[in-house]
């Protein structure tokens, strides 16, 4: 009877010993736990705003680039030349060989995702494209024709899909 009971005391201490023993370590487990977490979604959330601010800033950097591009090449000589003429003078004119070229040209420094350059008279109407198709469509209503039309200024529009 005594053995028994000694045993069930000893069985008592090694089972207190161990719960006062792992008690802490739960505790401190799971205040680890939340920690790494926090920092480390912290960190996450810092990479994801510096690489958004790096890509806003590259998508601000190819726009920029792209409309002073734009600006230049709008006052090419051969291109206002072409469209000084009134539109009898312009067929078949050396106007229009020139402007054709240039526009060729121009549409080669970026054949991914340039799929056209083109001449629009004041009315908004296609006078010269290299996507021969488009020649003669009217383009008034475009967003890319109005605004500049409006402001006098370049602008950028919204993304076109093509068909």
């Amino acid at each position: 009877m005594q053995h028994s009971l000694l045993g069930g005391i000893r069985t008592k201490l090694i089972v207190s010993f161990l719960i006062v023993a792992l008690i802490p370590l739960l505790l401190l487990t799971f205040i680890n736990k939340q920690t790494t977490e926090k920092v480390l979604t912290g960190n996450a959330q810092q990479a994801l705003s510096a690489a958004a601010n790096e890509t806003t800033n590259r998508i601000d950097a190819f726009i920029d680039g792209n409309l002073n591009a734009v600006r230049v090449e709008a006052i090419l000589p051969g291109l206002a030349r072409y469209l000084s003429l009134t539109p009898k003078q312009r067929d078949d004119s050396p106007e229009m060989q020139l402007a054709t070229e240039t526009l060729i040209r121009l549409s080669r420094k970026d054949m991914v995702n340039i799929l056209s350059y083109a001449l629009l008279d004041l009315n908004g109407k296609n006078v010269l494209d290299t996507y021969t198709p488009n020649i003669s469509k009217d383009e008034s209503i475009q967003n890319y024709f109005k605004k500049p039309l409006q402001t006098g200024l370049s602008f950028v529009s919204s993304m076109k899909r093509s068909k």
